[in-house]
């Protein structure tokens, strides 16, 4: 299982660098094909020169997708808490509007992670979405954050957190365990990702559903 939790740990740091090798490949193959011709034949032919500037239109937009959608990905180690915590602590106080979906929120036992959590509550900027109330969340709930408790039978089972909910600016990360690892991937309305909008729709029901019951 060691030996897995380095590959994949490999696989998610070095995909990049596998694009743009790919990338890199693909624009190096149009050009070994107009090289030669132009060093036999002493000038560059109109097709060669189209190959060129196809080299390059193809190249650009390939490089800015990869640095793009790359950054998206964050893998940390399960013991590294300083270092989840420190993550949560930017994601969280970054943005305004946080909705934060949790099995028990024992990701909060950091002070100052908890402290910003008070801070949002107390600015009514903070939503939380667990199984049931425990002493964390009725304590935040006194502050002024809103607690939505959907259960066991509920429809929530994933773990993620919005900031900027419910405008152009918002952003969800949804994290889940990997062997020895944690990985949160990263989405922006602006992506236009379906799984953005799958968390949204999700949000939007459990909080329609605790309206009915509330």
């Amino acid at each position: 299982m060691k030996h897995l939790d380095r590959f994949r740990l490999l696989g998610y740091h070095n995909t990049r660098i596998f694009q743009l090798l790919s990338t890199a490949g693909s624009v190096a193959s149009l050009v070994a094909v107009a090289v030669p011709s132009a060093l036999n034949s002493g000038q560059i032919a109109w097709w060669a020169i189209a190959l060129f500037i196809l080299a390059g239109l193809l190249a650009v937009p390939a490089v800015w997708f990869i640095f793009r959608t790359e950054h998206s990905t964050k893998v940390f180690r399960n013991d590294d808490q300083s270092a989840i915590g420190k993550y949560l602590s930017h994601w969280i106080g970054t943005g305004r509007q946080v909705v934060v979906s949790t099995r028990d929120m024992s990701w909060a036992d950091d002070a100052g992670l908890m402290e910003l959590l008070e801070n949002k509550a107390r600015a009514n900027d903070l939503t939380v979405i667990l199984p049931r109330a425990i002493e964390r969340s009725d304590h935040l709930q006194g502050l002024g954050a809103t607690i939505i408790a959907y259960g066991d039978a509920g429809p929530v089972r994933s773990t993620f957190t919005i900031t900027n909910f419910g405008s152009q600016g918002s952003r969800v990360a949804i994290g889940w365990p990997s062997g020895n690892y944690h990985i949160i991937q990263e989405y922006a309305a602006t992506d236009g990702h379906p799984t953005y909008y799958l968390v949204q729709q999700l949000v939007n029901l459990v909080m329609d559903r605790a309206n009915q019951n509330g």
